[in-house]
């Protein structure tokens, strides 16, 4: 590994992706790393950050040195910063998704959105190839000066299965619920470990719904249990796994998506709970997670009229995400929308309005929106409008950097 000097702070970089910038404010090594003979060395070359999170005091230097950075970037590249693009690499199954979905997601895709919009990052959905996402991952990150966010729905069980063609497989969370606390970590830690062989970075894991609705399909045994004691222990110990090998942790569906019916993938569900209930089950272990530091949380697309009753969805609705998240649960870490791809938004909104929605309410990273060069127009115009302003978008991207922030050690 080799450190990259920003500043004065440090991306972990391997010697894979080192490229030279002509910005004054990146020094960046221009030694290469050839894989030869070794089929498995760019496993040994990962993409690893080890990451700095939000509930970490900054010194007031690095505060500042943050703020150079970002203030050297123009506000397109700020913007850009946002958007999570979806990839599906090229297999028969992922192009069935890609047609189906009506809007490129492939690989040439992400590498045109990297150059051209400045994306903070990608997410791999579909199924992959172990060793095909890990070169496609060296290539997304040879083309940036800034290190992508590599995302991806690690989650034990189904979904997990649904990502990975060729690795090892692990009981669904409600199975993991019934193991001892070192085994929950230890599967957390394992699985951590596979992020960084793929160079994931950000693992869109643990749910910490509470499935509560036995009719409740999209969450189902990705739950870890039936009330928010069970939940809130078993996504602790996860997620203290995967943070062991420096994996950025990301709790999913806020406010909870336990009790639903409706798939927020096909349309918008409603939760018709008084908000006394939504405190004490649906809410309780994203408080406690938050408590033992979780470094992101996912919004869910749910209508939830006893915390919004304006029938805006929770992950437009700046009650839920700065007011509620934010503000009264004391949250400093990264907030990311649900995928802005999903029938619960796409039925309702223009993808890329809803992108500039999303994050009005107070999201800082923008996932699968169907439009990303449309919606940084949108922004752009919502900026000269004075509908949002440049110092609360620097706000969201000196999140964004610090979450990708490490000490010299």
């Amino acid at each position: 590994m080799e450190y990259i000097t920003i500043m004065s702070i440090y991306f972990i970089v391997p010697p894979a992706v080192m490229v030279a910038s002509e910005q004054k404010n990146f020094i960046l090594s221009k030694k290469l790393f050839h894989i030869k003979k070794d089929p498995y060395m760019n496993v040994k070359a990962l993409i690893l950050f080890t990451l700095f999170f939000a509930n970490i005091a900054l010194s007031s230097e690095e505060k500042n040195n943050l703020k150079t950075i970002c203030n050297s970037l123009s506000l397109r590249k700020k913007i850009g910063q946002f958007f999570i693009a979806t990839v599906l690499p090229k297999n028969n199954t992922n192009m069935k998704i890609n047609i189906k979905k009506g809007y490129p997601s492939t690989p040439k895709n992400a590498k045109e959105l990297i150059k051209n919009c400045h994306i903070g990052g990608i997410i791999f959905l579909g199924k992959s190839d172990i060793e095909e996402q890990i070169e496609l991952t060296q290539k997304f990150q040879e083309l940036t000066n800034i290190p992508l966010f590599i995302c991806q729905d690690l989650e034990p069980g189904r979904v997990m299965k649904s990502r990975l063609s060729n690795t090892t497989q692990y009981p669904c969370s409600q199975e993991i619920s019934q193991k001892e606390d070192n085994e929950i970590f230890e599967i957390g830690k394992s699985i951590g470990k596979l992020c960084n062989r793929l160079g994931v970075n950000v693992n869109f894991a643990p749910v910490v719904d509470v499935n509560t609705n036995l009719n409740n399909q999209v969450i189902g045994d990705r739950s870890f249990g039936t009330t928010p004691d069970i939940v809130t222990h078993c996504a602790i110990l996860f997620m203290q796994g995967l943070q062991s090998q420096n994996i950025i942790s990301c709790a999913k569906h806020f406010p909870g998506h336990g009790d639903t019916i409706v798939d927020s993938h096909h349309d918008l569900p409603i939760i018709l709970h008084n908000q006394k209930r939504l405190e004490t089950i649906e809410l309780a272990p994203f408080a406690q997670m938050i408590k033992n530091g979780i470094d992101m949380i996912m919004i869910g697309h749910l209508l939830v009229p006893a915390l919004d009753d304006s029938e805006t969805p929770t992950s437009l609705s700046k009650i839920i995400v700065t007011d509620l998240l934010r503000d009264k649960f004391n949250f400093d870490g990264l907030i990311v929308t649900d995928a802005l791809e999903m029938g619960a938004i796409v039925k309702h909104y223009d993808p890329a309005q809803a992108a500039l929605l999303a994050l009005l309410a107070g999201n800082d990273l923008l996932i699968c929106c169907h439009n990303i060069p449309g919606a940084i127009e949108i922004i752009l115009q919502a900026i000269e409008n004075n509908i949002i302003t440049e110092q609360e978008i620097d706000e969201h991207v000196m999140r964004i950097l610090r979450a990708k922030q490490i000490k010299d050690q």
